[in-house]
Protein backbone atom coordinates (compact mmCIF):
# COMPACT_ATOMS: atom_id res chain seq x y z
CA UNK A 1 0.00 0.00 0.00
CA UNK A 2 1.30 3.26 -1.15
CA UNK A 3 2.65 5.63 1.98
CA UNK A 4 0.53 8.35 1.11
CA UNK A 5 -2.79 6.25 2.09
CA UNK A 6 -1.27 5.24 5.14
CA UNK A 7 -0.98 9.14 5.79
CA UNK A 8 -4.21 10.40 4.82
CA UNK A 9 -5.50 7.50 6.70
CA UNK A 10 -3.88 8.78 9.87
CA UNK A 11 -5.02 12.21 9.46
CA UNK A 12 -9.17 11.35 8.85
CA UNK A 13 -10.65 11.06 12.10
CA UNK A 14 -14.05 8.58 11.74
CA UNK A 15 -17.28 10.02 12.48
CA UNK A 16 -20.19 8.24 14.60
CA UNK A 17 -23.23 9.59 12.85
CA UNK A 18 -26.07 7.59 11.50
CA UNK A 19 -26.85 8.57 7.87
CA UNK A 20 -23.99 9.12 5.03
CA UNK A 21 -23.71 13.23 5.15
CA UNK A 22 -20.92 14.56 6.78
CA UNK A 23 -21.07 16.14 10.56
CA UNK A 24 -22.17 19.76 9.40
CA UNK A 25 -24.93 20.25 12.63
CA UNK A 26 -24.27 21.81 15.55
CA UNK A 27 -26.76 19.02 16.95
CA UNK A 28 -24.11 16.75 15.22
CA UNK A 29 -21.56 17.65 17.15
CA UNK A 30 -23.50 17.20 20.78
CA UNK A 31 -24.12 21.08 20.53
CA UNK A 32 -27.58 22.90 20.69
CA UNK A 33 -28.69 24.71 17.01
CA UNK A 34 -27.65 28.51 18.54
CA UNK A 35 -24.20 27.97 18.83
CA UNK A 36 -21.64 30.34 16.38
CA UNK A 37 -18.54 28.53 17.15
CA UNK A 38 -16.39 26.46 19.79
CA UNK A 39 -12.90 26.54 20.89
CA UNK A 40 -11.25 23.97 22.38
CA UNK A 41 -8.27 22.70 24.00
CA UNK A 42 -7.43 19.43 24.94
CA UNK A 43 -4.98 18.24 27.94
CA UNK A 44 -3.54 14.89 28.94
CA UNK A 45 -0.46 14.11 31.57
CA UNK A 46 2.64 13.13 30.68
CA UNK A 47 3.95 10.98 33.38
CA UNK A 48 7.56 11.49 31.81
CA UNK A 49 7.78 15.48 31.92
CA UNK A 50 5.28 15.79 35.03
CA UNK A 51 3.71 18.23 33.19
CA UNK A 52 0.23 18.32 31.28
CA UNK A 53 0.72 18.79 27.46
CA UNK A 54 -1.76 20.21 24.69
CA UNK A 55 -2.96 17.00 22.70
CA UNK A 56 -5.39 18.81 20.40
CA UNK A 57 -7.00 22.29 19.88
CA UNK A 58 -10.03 22.27 17.51
CA UNK A 59 -11.96 25.18 16.35
CA UNK A 60 -15.44 24.91 14.43
CA UNK A 61 -17.40 27.62 13.14
CA UNK A 62 -21.30 27.59 12.25
CA UNK A 63 -23.36 29.85 9.54
CA UNK A 64 -26.96 29.36 9.78
CA UNK A 65 -27.19 26.20 11.47
CA UNK A 66 -23.89 25.06 9.44
CA UNK A 67 -20.21 24.28 10.02
CA UNK A 68 -18.49 26.33 7.52
CA UNK A 69 -14.76 25.80 8.53
CA UNK A 70 -12.98 23.48 11.32
CA UNK A 71 -9.54 23.75 12.32
CA UNK A 72 -6.93 22.13 13.89
CA UNK A 73 -3.87 21.33 15.79
CA UNK A 74 -2.77 18.03 17.08
CA UNK A 75 0.22 15.90 17.87
CA UNK A 76 0.50 12.20 18.18
CA UNK A 77 2.81 10.39 15.69
CA UNK A 78 3.16 13.30 14.14
CA UNK A 79 2.57 16.81 14.53
CA UNK A 80 -0.58 17.80 12.27
CA UNK A 81 -2.60 21.64 11.54
CA UNK A 82 -4.99 22.03 9.27
CA UNK A 83 -8.35 23.83 8.24
CA UNK A 84 -11.24 22.42 6.42
CA UNK A 85 -13.87 24.62 4.55
CA UNK A 86 -17.50 23.45 3.43
CA UNK A 87 -19.51 24.44 0.62
CA UNK A 88 -23.60 24.08 -0.01
CA UNK A 89 -25.89 24.16 -2.67
CA UNK A 90 -28.90 26.06 -2.49
CA UNK A 91 -30.85 23.42 -0.47
CA UNK A 92 -28.37 23.04 2.23
CA UNK A 93 -26.34 19.87 0.57
CA UNK A 94 -23.05 20.05 1.42
CA UNK A 95 -21.19 19.57 -2.04
CA UNK A 96 -17.61 20.09 -1.43
CA UNK A 97 -15.05 20.32 1.70
CA UNK A 98 -11.44 20.86 1.16
CA UNK A 99 -8.25 20.41 3.74
CA UNK A 100 -5.26 22.26 3.70
CA UNK A 101 -2.72 20.63 6.25
CA UNK A 102 0.67 20.02 6.67
CA UNK A 103 0.84 17.21 4.57
CA UNK A 104 -1.17 18.70 1.24
CA UNK A 105 -4.38 19.66 0.18
CA UNK A 106 -7.44 17.59 -0.34
CA UNK A 107 -10.47 18.34 -1.67
CA UNK A 108 -13.66 16.07 -1.85
CA UNK A 109 -16.62 16.55 -3.75
CA UNK A 110 -20.30 15.38 -3.03
CA UNK A 111 -22.80 13.76 -5.52
CA UNK A 112 -26.29 13.43 -4.57
CA UNK A 113 -29.41 11.60 -6.05
CA UNK A 114 -33.40 12.24 -5.46
CA UNK A 115 -31.71 14.18 -2.20
CA UNK A 116 -29.59 11.50 -1.30
CA UNK A 117 -25.82 11.26 -0.72
CA UNK A 118 -24.23 8.88 -3.37
CA UNK A 119 -20.89 9.55 -3.49
CA UNK A 120 -18.30 11.39 -1.95
CA UNK A 121 -15.23 11.46 -3.89
CA UNK A 122 -11.68 13.56 -4.02
CA UNK A 123 -10.65 15.44 -7.20
CA UNK A 124 -6.82 14.30 -7.05
CA UNK A 125 -6.46 11.47 -10.07
CA UNK A 126 -3.18 10.39 -8.45
CA UNK A 127 -4.38 9.49 -5.23
CA UNK A 128 -8.15 8.99 -5.73
CA UNK A 129 -10.30 8.21 -2.70
CA UNK A 130 -14.38 7.49 -3.03
CA UNK A 131 -16.72 6.21 -1.07
CA UNK A 132 -20.49 5.15 -2.69
CA UNK A 133 -23.61 5.14 -0.39
CA UNK A 134 -25.92 2.78 -1.34
CA UNK A 135 -29.97 2.92 -0.03
CA UNK A 136 -32.85 0.00 0.81
CA UNK A 137 -36.65 0.48 -0.55
CA UNK A 138 -37.29 2.24 2.59
CA UNK A 139 -34.68 5.09 1.50
CA UNK A 140 -32.24 3.86 4.92
CA UNK A 141 -28.66 3.73 4.02
CA UNK A 142 -27.92 0.04 3.45
CA UNK A 143 -24.06 0.17 2.46
CA UNK A 144 -21.23 2.78 2.11
CA UNK A 145 -17.84 1.08 0.50
CA UNK A 146 -14.74 3.00 0.70
CA UNK A 147 -12.02 2.62 -1.75
CA UNK A 148 -8.48 4.23 -1.71
CA UNK A 149 -7.15 3.52 -5.13
CA UNK A 150 -8.25 0.11 -6.11
CA UNK A 151 -7.99 -1.06 -2.89
CA UNK A 152 -10.80 -1.68 -0.50
CA UNK A 153 -10.49 0.46 3.01
CA UNK A 154 -13.76 0.19 4.92
CA UNK A 155 -17.28 -1.80 4.11
CA UNK A 156 -20.06 -0.24 6.40
CA UNK A 157 -23.07 -2.94 6.20
CA UNK A 158 -26.55 -1.44 7.75
CA UNK A 159 -29.30 -3.47 8.56
CA UNK A 160 -31.91 -4.53 11.13
CA UNK A 161 -33.31 -0.94 10.91
CA UNK A 162 -36.67 -0.51 13.59
CA UNK A 163 -36.35 3.26 12.69
CA UNK A 164 -34.37 5.70 10.84
CA UNK A 165 -32.05 5.99 13.34
CA UNK A 166 -32.00 2.40 15.18
CA UNK A 167 -29.77 -0.29 13.69
CA UNK A 168 -26.95 -3.06 13.26
CA UNK A 169 -24.25 -1.48 11.72
CA UNK A 170 -21.36 -3.94 10.40
CA UNK A 171 -18.36 -1.94 10.02
CA UNK A 172 -15.08 -3.57 8.28
CA UNK A 173 -11.85 -2.44 7.82
CA UNK A 174 -8.92 -3.65 5.45
CA UNK A 175 -5.36 -3.28 5.30
CA UNK A 176 -3.14 -4.13 2.39
CA UNK A 177 -6.74 -5.02 1.08
CA UNK A 178 -7.28 -7.61 3.39
CA UNK A 179 -9.55 -7.62 5.92
CA UNK A 180 -8.04 -6.18 9.31
CA UNK A 181 -10.98 -6.37 11.95
CA UNK A 182 -14.89 -6.41 11.95
CA UNK A 183 -17.01 -4.35 14.38
CA UNK A 184 -20.80 -5.17 14.86
CA UNK A 185 -22.73 -2.04 16.43
CA UNK A 186 -26.18 -1.45 17.23
CA UNK A 187 -27.72 2.15 17.06
CA UNK A 188 -31.14 3.30 19.37
CA UNK A 189 -32.47 6.12 18.26
CA UNK A 190 -28.54 7.54 16.49
CA UNK A 191 -26.90 6.50 19.86
CA UNK A 192 -24.30 3.79 19.82
CA UNK A 193 -25.27 1.12 22.59
CA UNK A 194 -22.58 -1.33 21.85
CA UNK A 195 -19.70 -3.20 20.06
CA UNK A 196 -18.45 -6.49 19.36
CA UNK A 197 -14.17 -5.89 17.34
CA UNK A 198 -13.03 -9.27 16.28
CA UNK A 199 -9.67 -9.08 14.74
CA UNK A 200 -8.18 -11.19 11.64
CA UNK A 201 -4.84 -11.75 13.08
CA UNK A 202 -5.50 -12.48 16.23
CA UNK A 203 -6.20 -15.23 18.32
CA UNK A 204 -8.08 -13.12 21.54
CA UNK A 205 -11.36 -13.14 22.03
CA UNK A 206 -13.50 -10.69 20.50
CA UNK A 207 -13.65 -7.06 22.14
CA UNK A 208 -17.61 -6.15 23.30
CA UNK A 209 -18.10 -2.47 24.48
CA UNK A 210 -21.46 -0.94 25.86
CA UNK A 211 -21.95 2.86 26.21
CA UNK A 212 -24.27 4.67 28.50
CA UNK A 213 -25.50 8.37 27.69
CA UNK A 214 -26.91 10.85 29.85
CA UNK A 215 -30.04 12.86 29.13
CA UNK A 216 -28.13 14.98 26.80
CA UNK A 217 -26.75 12.19 24.38
CA UNK A 218 -23.16 12.33 25.51
CA UNK A 219 -21.46 9.19 26.57
CA UNK A 220 -20.65 9.03 30.18
CA UNK A 221 -19.45 5.56 30.44
CA UNK A 222 -17.88 2.68 28.28
CA UNK A 223 -17.76 -0.54 29.44
CA UNK A 224 -15.18 -3.38 28.09
CA UNK A 225 -12.72 -6.08 28.59
CA UNK A 226 -10.19 -3.50 28.97
CA UNK A 227 -12.00 -1.83 31.89
CA UNK A 228 -14.36 0.81 32.43
CA UNK A 229 -14.55 4.42 31.08
CA UNK A 230 -16.16 7.36 32.50
CA UNK A 231 -16.80 10.28 30.72
CA UNK A 232 -18.08 13.59 33.40
CA UNK A 233 -18.99 17.00 31.59
CA UNK A 234 -19.65 20.43 33.14
CA UNK A 235 -22.47 22.34 31.29
CA UNK A 236 -22.62 26.40 30.47
CA UNK A 237 -25.86 28.02 31.49
CA UNK A 238 -27.33 26.91 28.13
CA UNK A 239 -26.95 23.61 27.99
CA UNK A 240 -23.25 22.93 26.26
CA UNK A 241 -20.71 20.93 27.90
CA UNK A 242 -17.52 23.49 28.36
CA UNK A 243 -15.53 21.31 30.58
CA UNK A 244 -15.14 17.35 30.17
CA UNK A 245 -13.25 14.52 31.37
CA UNK A 246 -12.81 11.55 29.65
CA UNK A 247 -11.29 8.74 32.09
CA UNK A 248 -9.20 6.04 32.34
CA UNK A 249 -9.95 2.88 34.15
CA UNK A 250 -8.78 1.65 37.29
CA UNK A 251 -9.07 -2.08 35.50
CA UNK A 252 -7.79 -0.93 32.29
CA UNK A 253 -5.36 -3.24 30.52
CA UNK A 254 -3.72 -0.32 28.75
CA UNK A 255 -2.06 2.89 30.14
CA UNK A 256 -4.85 5.33 29.29
CA UNK A 257 -4.38 8.49 31.25
CA UNK A 258 -7.12 10.75 31.84
CA UNK A 259 -8.04 13.66 29.02
CA UNK A 260 -9.24 17.18 30.18
CA UNK A 261 -11.33 18.86 27.16
CA UNK A 262 -11.88 22.55 27.99
CA UNK A 263 -14.55 24.97 25.47
CA UNK A 264 -15.31 28.33 24.60
CA UNK A 265 -18.64 28.49 23.19
CA UNK A 266 -19.86 31.58 21.32
CA UNK A 267 -23.47 32.10 20.44
CA UNK A 268 -25.57 33.04 17.88
CA UNK A 269 -26.87 36.79 19.91
CA UNK A 270 -22.79 37.28 20.77
CA UNK A 271 -22.56 36.03 24.26
CA UNK A 272 -19.42 33.35 24.77
CA UNK A 273 -19.39 30.94 27.48
CA UNK A 274 -16.31 28.88 29.23
CA UNK A 275 -13.01 29.38 27.90
CA UNK A 276 -10.48 27.22 26.13
CA UNK A 277 -7.45 27.08 28.46
CA UNK A 278 -6.39 24.98 31.73
CA UNK A 279 -8.36 24.90 34.39
CA UNK A 280 -6.68 23.30 37.20
CA UNK A 281 -9.79 23.50 39.89
CA UNK A 282 -11.29 20.79 37.37
CA UNK A 283 -8.37 18.77 36.34
CA UNK A 284 -7.59 18.15 40.62
CA UNK A 285 -11.26 16.58 40.99
CA UNK A 286 -10.35 13.95 38.78
CA UNK A 287 -6.28 13.53 39.17
CA UNK A 288 -6.24 13.71 42.91
CA UNK A 289 -2.23 12.02 43.00
CA UNK A 290 -0.45 13.94 40.32
CA UNK A 291 2.54 14.54 40.73
CA UNK A 292 2.28 18.09 39.58
CA UNK A 293 -0.22 20.38 37.57
CA UNK A 294 2.04 22.12 35.31
CA UNK A 295 1.18 22.50 32.04
CA UNK A 296 1.79 23.63 28.92
CA UNK A 297 0.37 27.07 27.94
CA UNK A 298 1.58 27.01 24.11
CA UNK A 299 1.04 24.27 21.56
CA UNK A 300 3.81 21.67 21.36
CA UNK A 301 4.82 21.75 17.49
CA UNK A 302 8.27 20.39 17.76
CA UNK A 303 7.24 16.77 16.39
CA UNK A 304 7.79 17.03 13.06
CA UNK A 305 6.92 14.42 10.34
CA UNK A 306 9.02 11.59 10.28
CA UNK A 307 8.21 9.07 8.04
CA UNK A 308 10.07 6.56 9.88
CA UNK A 309 7.07 5.99 12.62
CA UNK A 310 5.69 3.76 9.43
CA UNK A 311 7.87 1.01 9.78
CA UNK A 312 6.33 0.86 13.30
CA UNK A 313 2.68 0.19 11.94
CA UNK A 314 4.19 -2.82 9.90
CA UNK A 315 5.87 -4.03 12.76
CA UNK A 316 3.87 -3.25 16.40
CA UNK A 317 5.33 -6.33 17.79
CA UNK A 318 8.07 -4.24 19.24
CA UNK A 319 5.81 -2.33 21.38
CA UNK A 320 5.94 -3.13 24.80
CA UNK A 321 3.52 -3.81 27.85
CA UNK A 322 4.68 -3.98 31.15
CA UNK A 323 2.77 -5.41 34.12
CA UNK A 324 3.28 -4.96 37.88
CA UNK A 325 2.13 -7.99 39.87
CA UNK A 326 1.13 -7.53 43.46
CA UNK A 327 4.62 -8.89 44.34
CA UNK A 328 5.41 -6.04 42.60
CA UNK A 329 7.37 -7.97 39.93
CA UNK A 330 6.75 -7.85 36.26
CA UNK A 331 5.65 -9.53 33.34
CA UNK A 332 6.28 -7.81 29.64
CA UNK A 333 4.41 -8.55 26.62
CA UNK A 334 3.82 -6.99 23.00
CA UNK A 335 0.91 -4.89 21.93
CA UNK A 336 -0.22 -7.91 20.14
CA UNK A 337 -0.23 -10.16 23.68
CA UNK A 338 2.84 -11.78 22.32
CA UNK A 339 4.13 -12.72 26.08
CA UNK A 340 8.14 -12.18 26.12
CA UNK A 341 9.51 -15.65 27.01
CA UNK A 342 13.17 -14.90 26.35
CA UNK A 343 15.78 -13.51 29.03
CA UNK A 344 15.50 -9.87 29.70
CA UNK A 345 18.11 -7.85 31.81
CA UNK A 346 15.99 -5.40 33.83
CA UNK A 347 17.14 -3.01 36.28
CA UNK A 348 15.40 -1.02 39.37
CA UNK A 349 16.29 2.83 38.40
CA UNK A 350 18.21 5.31 41.03
CA UNK A 351 15.44 6.90 42.11
CA UNK A 352 13.92 4.08 43.15
CA UNK A 353 10.23 4.18 40.78
CA UNK A 354 11.58 3.40 37.21
CA UNK A 355 11.53 0.08 35.54
CA UNK A 356 14.65 -0.51 32.81
CA UNK A 357 14.51 -3.68 30.66
CA UNK A 358 16.56 -4.60 27.63
CA UNK A 359 15.34 -7.39 25.26
CA UNK A 360 18.12 -9.02 23.65
CA UNK A 361 15.92 -10.44 20.74
CA UNK A 362 14.80 -7.28 19.48
CA UNK A 363 17.94 -5.29 20.77
CA UNK A 364 15.95 -2.65 22.39
CA UNK A 365 15.32 -1.04 25.64
CA UNK A 366 12.43 0.46 27.38
CA UNK A 367 11.96 2.19 30.48
CA UNK A 368 8.14 2.80 32.60
CA UNK A 369 8.49 5.52 34.56
CA UNK A 370 7.16 5.92 37.74
CA UNK A 371 6.65 1.74 37.99
CA UNK A 372 7.15 1.24 41.39
CA UNK A 373 5.82 3.92 42.79
CA UNK A 374 3.12 3.16 45.38
CA UNK A 375 -0.04 4.80 43.54
CA UNK A 376 1.10 2.56 40.06
CA UNK A 377 -1.83 0.07 40.11
CA UNK A 378 -0.72 -3.85 39.90
CA UNK A 379 -2.62 -6.37 37.37
CA UNK A 380 -2.36 -3.30 34.75
CA UNK A 381 -0.87 -3.44 31.52
CA UNK A 382 1.13 -0.34 31.02
CA UNK A 383 2.85 0.62 27.80
CA UNK A 384 6.63 1.49 28.11
CA UNK A 385 8.58 3.89 26.72
CA UNK A 386 11.23 2.80 24.16
CA UNK A 387 14.57 4.56 24.54
CA UNK A 388 16.33 5.92 21.18
CA UNK A 389 18.24 3.22 19.57
CA UNK A 390 22.28 4.59 19.04
CA UNK A 391 25.12 3.21 17.96
CA UNK A 392 26.63 2.88 21.86
CA UNK A 393 23.52 1.11 23.59
CA UNK A 394 24.78 3.38 26.40
CA UNK A 395 22.46 5.84 28.68
CA UNK A 396 23.38 8.82 30.86
CA UNK A 397 21.16 9.36 33.91
CA UNK A 398 21.23 12.34 35.81
CA UNK A 399 20.70 12.49 40.07
CA UNK A 400 20.63 15.06 42.74
CA UNK A 401 20.18 18.06 40.59
CA UNK A 402 23.13 17.22 38.39
CA UNK A 403 25.78 16.00 40.85
CA UNK A 404 25.65 12.93 40.37
CA UNK A 405 25.27 10.43 36.83
CA UNK A 406 24.94 6.92 35.82
CA UNK A 407 25.76 5.00 32.59
CA UNK A 408 23.76 2.27 31.80
CA UNK A 409 24.33 -0.34 29.06
CA UNK A 410 21.70 -3.17 28.01
CA UNK A 411 19.98 -2.60 31.59
CA UNK A 412 22.73 -3.00 33.48
CA UNK A 413 25.43 -0.15 35.36
CA UNK A 414 28.44 0.28 33.29
CA UNK A 415 31.51 -0.88 34.79
CA UNK A 416 33.95 1.84 35.14
CA UNK A 417 36.50 -1.27 34.08
CA UNK A 418 34.96 -0.98 30.67
CA UNK A 419 35.18 2.14 29.88
CA UNK A 420 37.33 5.26 30.21
CA UNK A 421 35.15 8.08 31.45
CA UNK A 422 36.27 11.62 31.11
CA UNK A 423 34.57 15.05 31.65
CA UNK A 424 34.62 18.29 29.74
CA UNK A 425 33.97 21.65 31.29
CA UNK A 426 31.86 23.80 29.12
CA UNK A 427 31.64 26.56 31.64
CA UNK A 428 31.64 27.03 35.55
CA UNK A 429 28.76 25.63 35.50
CA UNK A 430 28.40 23.05 32.65
CA UNK A 431 30.43 20.02 31.48
CA UNK A 432 29.79 17.28 29.47
CA UNK A 433 30.97 13.21 29.11
CA UNK A 434 33.07 12.19 27.36
CA UNK A 435 33.44 7.80 27.54
CA UNK A 436 36.29 5.77 25.00
CA UNK A 437 35.93 1.50 24.84
CA UNK A 438 39.26 1.73 23.14
CA UNK A 439 37.34 1.97 19.57
CA UNK A 440 35.14 4.35 19.60
CA UNK A 441 33.86 7.70 21.76
CA UNK A 442 30.74 8.88 22.81
CA UNK A 443 29.66 11.70 24.61
CA UNK A 444 26.39 13.50 26.71
CA UNK A 445 26.71 17.53 25.74
CA UNK A 446 25.56 20.02 28.09
CA UNK A 447 24.63 18.24 31.04
CA UNK A 448 23.18 21.13 32.68
CA UNK A 449 20.43 21.44 30.26
CA UNK A 450 19.69 17.55 31.15
CA UNK A 451 17.04 16.43 33.39
CA UNK A 452 17.21 14.25 36.40
CA UNK A 453 15.40 10.85 36.00
CA UNK A 454 15.60 10.97 32.08
CA UNK A 455 17.40 8.87 30.50
CA UNK A 456 19.40 10.44 27.23
CA UNK A 457 21.14 8.26 24.52
CA UNK A 458 25.00 8.96 24.21
CA UNK A 459 25.84 10.33 20.90
CA UNK A 460 28.94 8.76 18.81
CA UNK A 461 32.07 11.23 18.81
CA UNK A 462 33.12 12.19 15.62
Amino acid sequence: MNWRYIILAITICAAQITNAQEKIAPKDFGLTNNVKQVDEVEYEYDAKDKVYKIKQQKNYVFDKGKLVSSSYKSTGIIYMEGETTFTYNSNGQLISSREKNNLGDETYNYTYNNGKLILKKNIKTAYPIETVFEYNDKGYLSKAIKKTGNDLSNVKVYSNYTNAQSYTLLETVYWNNKVSYTTTMQYIYGLKTSATTVYASSTSLPKESTFKYNDKGHLVEEISGSGTYTNVYKYDDRGNAFRTMYGGSKNSLYNIENRFLFSKITYNDGLALGIAAFNEQFVQEFDKKSASYAYEKDFNTTKKIDLNFLNDLEDEEDYFLILKTAENKFKVKTAFGTYITNTVNALKAPNGLDLVIYDSVTKKTVVRYNFYAANTETEKWLEADELPTTASGLYFLLKNNGKNFYIISKANYLKSTTYKTLLIPNSASDYSVTIDNHIDKYVIKDVSHKKDDIFYPFEILK
